[in-house]
């Protein structure tokens, strides 16, 4: 870490796709506009329930990380998300200055 000292706090959003495509298409909007610093993504297998049962698949979690002056920006990107009910969990986490900063450095248009 640099000589900066303190914590800073950016946003952490988590959402899932039904595949790497859809996903990959949805995280290139957003970088290629500047409203996320990062974004990562994992493989997981989901149950849920959907229309009265249990339902099974194979999903991608994408982790955004992102300051909270591009929020409501790619809150407003949700409208062209595949499913019908995104999942769109946001927290504000604490980290350290040098990558909050970085963060924080990356402004949508």
């Amino acid at each position: 870490m640099g000589n900066k000292s303190g914590l800073m706090k950016i946003l952490r959003i988590e959402t899932t796709f039904p595949n790497r495509e859809e996903a990959n298409k949805f995280v290139e909007r957003l970088l290629s506009q500047k409203l996320v610093a990062c974004a990562q993504f994992c493989s997981i297998d989901s149950a849920y329930w959907w229309n009265n049962s249990i339902e099974r698949s194979n999903e991608i979690l994408v982790i955004l990380k992102l300051s909270r002056e591009n929020l409501n920006e790619v809150l407003s990107k949700f409208e062209d998300h595949p499913y019908k009910i995104p999942e769109i969990s946001i927290t504000e986490i604490k980290t350290t200055r040098d990558y909050g900063d970085w963060v924080n450095s990356i402004k949508g248009p």
